[in-house]
């Protein structure tokens, strides 16, 4: 990201009402011992270190479109 590092920008989204409820999933080549820690409690829903399985994103991008419109 150009201008503001993943982390900031996942809390920077939690904290604005109109994108809070909006599920993140944070993607990235540079996996670091600690990351998908810091980014779940951060407020992403789902860490993928590249590369991802099409079938893995597939599976999450279901599941949480379902939760989504069972939640209303």
């Amino acid at each position: 990201l150009p201008d503001v590092d993943g982390i900031t920008l996942i809390k920077q989204l939690r904290a604005n009402l109109k994108y809070k409820s909006i599920p993140i999933v944070v993607q990235t080549a540079m996996a670091m011992v600690g990351d998908r820690e810091t980014c779940l409690e951060a407020g992403a829903v789902a860490y993928l270190p590249k590369p991802v399985a099409l079938d893995v994103l597939a599976r999450l991008v279901a599941d949480y479109s379902r939760r989504m419109r069972d939640e209303g």
